[in-house]
Protein backbone atom coordinates (compact mmCIF):
# COMPACT_ATOMS: atom_id res chain seq x y z
CA UNK A 1 0.00 0.00 0.00
CA UNK A 2 1.37 3.36 -1.03
CA UNK A 3 1.78 6.03 1.61
CA UNK A 4 0.66 9.60 0.79
CA UNK A 5 3.37 12.23 0.54
CA UNK A 6 3.05 15.90 1.39
CA UNK A 7 5.00 17.25 -1.60
CA UNK A 8 4.74 14.84 -4.53
CA UNK A 9 7.33 15.23 -7.26
CA UNK A 10 6.07 15.77 -10.82
CA UNK A 11 6.44 12.86 -13.18
CA UNK A 12 9.27 12.93 -15.69
CA UNK A 13 8.38 15.07 -18.67
CA UNK A 14 5.46 16.75 -16.88
CA UNK A 15 6.07 20.45 -16.15
CA UNK A 16 5.67 21.62 -12.58
CA UNK A 17 2.66 23.84 -11.86
CA UNK A 18 3.30 27.55 -12.39
CA UNK A 19 3.74 29.65 -9.23
CA UNK A 20 0.75 31.83 -8.43
CA UNK A 21 2.52 34.79 -6.77
CA UNK A 22 5.73 36.81 -6.85
CA UNK A 23 6.56 35.52 -3.39
CA UNK A 24 6.41 31.95 -4.71
CA UNK A 25 8.56 32.86 -7.73
CA UNK A 26 11.14 34.39 -5.42
CA UNK A 27 11.10 31.41 -3.07
CA UNK A 28 11.64 28.94 -5.91
CA UNK A 29 14.45 31.06 -7.36
CA UNK A 30 16.26 31.29 -4.03
CA UNK A 31 15.93 27.53 -3.47
CA UNK A 32 17.18 26.63 -6.92
CA UNK A 33 19.97 24.17 -7.52
CA UNK A 34 20.36 25.14 -11.18
CA UNK A 35 19.12 27.72 -13.64
CA UNK A 36 15.60 29.12 -13.42
CA UNK A 37 13.85 30.30 -16.57
CA UNK A 38 10.94 32.75 -16.43
CA UNK A 39 9.01 33.36 -19.64
CA UNK A 40 6.08 35.48 -20.72
CA UNK A 41 7.24 38.69 -19.03
CA UNK A 42 6.46 41.85 -20.97
CA UNK A 43 7.19 45.51 -20.45
CA UNK A 44 7.59 46.63 -16.84
CA UNK A 45 6.82 43.10 -15.60
CA UNK A 46 10.52 42.27 -15.94
CA UNK A 47 11.39 45.11 -13.59
CA UNK A 48 8.68 44.16 -11.08
CA UNK A 49 9.85 40.54 -10.89
CA UNK A 50 13.51 41.57 -10.72
CA UNK A 51 12.69 44.05 -7.94
CA UNK A 52 11.02 41.33 -5.86
CA UNK A 53 13.99 39.00 -6.34
CA UNK A 54 16.42 41.76 -5.36
CA UNK A 55 14.39 42.72 -2.28
CA UNK A 56 14.38 39.13 -1.06
CA UNK A 57 18.08 38.91 -1.94
CA UNK A 58 18.72 41.62 0.67
CA UNK A 59 20.31 45.09 0.61
CA UNK A 60 23.48 43.76 2.26
CA UNK A 61 24.38 41.74 -0.84
CA UNK A 62 25.10 43.11 -4.33
CA UNK A 63 22.85 42.20 -7.22
CA UNK A 64 23.48 41.84 -10.95
CA UNK A 65 20.89 42.24 -13.70
CA UNK A 66 22.26 41.25 -17.10
CA UNK A 67 20.48 42.65 -20.16
CA UNK A 68 20.92 42.13 -23.92
CA UNK A 69 21.91 45.72 -24.75
CA UNK A 70 22.27 49.25 -23.37
CA UNK A 71 18.75 50.28 -24.40
CA UNK A 72 17.22 47.40 -22.44
CA UNK A 73 19.46 48.32 -19.50
CA UNK A 74 18.17 51.91 -19.42
CA UNK A 75 14.58 50.65 -19.53
CA UNK A 76 14.91 48.15 -16.69
CA UNK A 77 16.92 50.68 -14.65
CA UNK A 78 13.93 53.06 -14.77
CA UNK A 79 11.54 50.23 -13.86
CA UNK A 80 13.71 49.13 -10.92
CA UNK A 81 14.08 52.69 -9.65
CA UNK A 82 10.29 53.01 -9.58
CA UNK A 83 9.69 49.56 -8.05
CA UNK A 84 12.40 49.89 -5.39
CA UNK A 85 11.89 53.57 -4.62
CA UNK A 86 15.40 54.48 -5.77
CA UNK A 87 16.17 58.08 -6.87
CA UNK A 88 15.72 58.57 -10.61
CA UNK A 89 18.61 61.04 -10.81
CA UNK A 90 21.10 58.44 -9.60
CA UNK A 91 23.02 58.12 -6.38
CA UNK A 92 21.09 55.11 -5.07
CA UNK A 93 21.76 51.40 -5.34
CA UNK A 94 21.02 51.20 -9.08
CA UNK A 95 24.26 51.42 -11.06
CA UNK A 96 24.72 50.90 -14.80
CA UNK A 97 27.91 49.15 -15.90
CA UNK A 98 28.42 50.38 -19.48
CA UNK A 99 30.25 48.67 -22.27
CA UNK A 100 33.22 50.35 -23.90
CA UNK A 101 32.50 52.40 -27.02
CA UNK A 102 35.49 50.90 -28.83
CA UNK A 103 36.23 47.45 -30.15
CA UNK A 104 39.09 45.29 -28.85
CA UNK A 105 42.46 45.99 -30.49
CA UNK A 106 41.37 49.32 -31.95
CA UNK A 107 43.86 52.17 -31.86
CA UNK A 108 41.43 54.38 -29.96
CA UNK A 109 40.87 54.43 -26.21
CA UNK A 110 37.39 54.40 -24.62
CA UNK A 111 35.98 57.74 -23.58
CA UNK A 112 37.17 58.76 -20.09
CA UNK A 113 33.66 59.10 -18.65
CA UNK A 114 32.92 55.47 -19.57
CA UNK A 115 36.12 54.29 -17.91
CA UNK A 116 35.28 56.34 -14.81
CA UNK A 117 31.73 54.95 -14.67
CA UNK A 118 32.96 51.38 -14.93
CA UNK A 119 35.61 51.91 -12.26
CA UNK A 120 33.04 53.50 -9.93
CA UNK A 121 30.85 50.41 -10.25
CA UNK A 122 33.79 48.05 -9.70
CA UNK A 123 34.79 50.02 -6.60
CA UNK A 124 31.26 49.81 -5.14
CA UNK A 125 31.14 46.10 -5.94
CA UNK A 126 34.43 45.61 -4.14
CA UNK A 127 33.38 47.77 -1.17
CA UNK A 128 30.17 45.78 -0.71
CA UNK A 129 32.30 42.78 0.29
CA UNK A 130 33.44 44.69 3.40
CA UNK A 131 30.25 45.46 5.41
CA UNK A 132 32.16 47.06 8.30
CA UNK A 133 33.78 49.79 6.19
CA UNK A 134 31.27 50.52 3.46
CA UNK A 135 29.24 53.72 3.67
CA UNK A 136 26.30 52.78 1.43
CA UNK A 137 24.15 49.74 0.62
CA UNK A 138 25.48 47.12 -1.76
CA UNK A 139 24.90 48.09 -5.40
CA UNK A 140 22.45 46.65 -7.90
CA UNK A 141 24.41 46.58 -11.14
CA UNK A 142 22.70 46.56 -14.54
CA UNK A 143 25.01 45.50 -17.33
CA UNK A 144 24.75 44.48 -20.98
CA UNK A 145 26.45 41.15 -21.56
CA UNK A 146 28.97 42.92 -23.80
CA UNK A 147 30.09 45.03 -20.82
CA UNK A 148 30.80 41.87 -18.82
CA UNK A 149 32.62 40.09 -21.65
CA UNK A 150 35.77 42.20 -21.39
CA UNK A 151 38.46 41.83 -18.76
CA UNK A 152 38.42 44.09 -15.71
CA UNK A 153 41.18 44.95 -13.20
CA UNK A 154 41.81 42.43 -10.45
CA UNK A 155 40.49 43.13 -6.95
CA UNK A 156 43.98 43.73 -5.58
CA UNK A 157 44.69 46.28 -8.32
CA UNK A 158 41.51 48.22 -7.56
CA UNK A 159 42.30 48.21 -3.85
CA UNK A 160 45.88 49.37 -4.45
CA UNK A 161 44.74 52.25 -6.69
CA UNK A 162 41.98 53.47 -4.36
CA UNK A 163 42.60 56.75 -2.55
CA UNK A 164 40.15 58.18 -0.01
CA UNK A 165 40.09 61.97 0.25
CA UNK A 166 37.99 64.02 2.66
CA UNK A 167 37.45 67.74 3.21
CA UNK A 168 39.94 69.00 5.79
CA UNK A 169 42.21 65.99 5.44
CA UNK A 170 45.96 66.62 5.60
CA UNK A 171 47.88 64.68 2.96
CA UNK A 172 51.32 64.75 1.37
CA UNK A 173 50.82 66.59 -1.90
CA UNK A 174 53.77 65.07 -3.75
CA UNK A 175 52.77 61.55 -2.66
CA UNK A 176 49.22 62.16 -3.92
CA UNK A 177 50.52 63.43 -7.26
CA UNK A 178 52.69 60.34 -7.63
CA UNK A 179 49.73 58.09 -6.78
CA UNK A 180 47.46 59.78 -9.32
CA UNK A 181 50.06 59.62 -12.08
CA UNK A 182 50.71 55.96 -11.28
CA UNK A 183 46.98 55.25 -11.53
CA UNK A 184 46.83 56.69 -15.05
CA UNK A 185 45.67 60.25 -14.37
CA UNK A 186 47.11 62.94 -16.65
CA UNK A 187 48.60 66.04 -15.05
CA UNK A 188 47.34 69.08 -16.94
CA UNK A 189 47.52 72.83 -16.54
CA UNK A 190 43.72 72.97 -16.84
CA UNK A 191 41.33 70.12 -16.09
CA UNK A 192 38.78 69.60 -18.86
CA UNK A 193 37.57 66.01 -18.41
CA UNK A 194 37.70 63.02 -16.12
CA UNK A 195 41.05 61.37 -15.71
CA UNK A 196 42.92 64.67 -15.48
CA UNK A 197 44.20 66.68 -12.53
CA UNK A 198 45.93 70.02 -12.02
CA UNK A 199 48.16 71.23 -9.21
CA UNK A 200 47.77 74.71 -7.79
CA UNK A 201 49.87 76.54 -5.19
CA UNK A 202 52.86 75.20 -3.36
CA UNK A 203 55.99 76.74 -1.91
Amino acid sequence: MKQPVDDPQPEAGVPAPAPDSLAEVSRLARQRTGGVRLTGLRGAARGVVAARLLLDHGSERPGLVMVPNAKAGDAIASDLQAALGEPAEGGGRIRIFPRYDTQPYERFSPQPFLVAQRMAVLYRWLSSADPENRSEPAPIVIAPWTALAGRVPARDVVRARTVHLEVGQVIDRDALIETLVGAGYARMSLVEERGEFAVRGGI
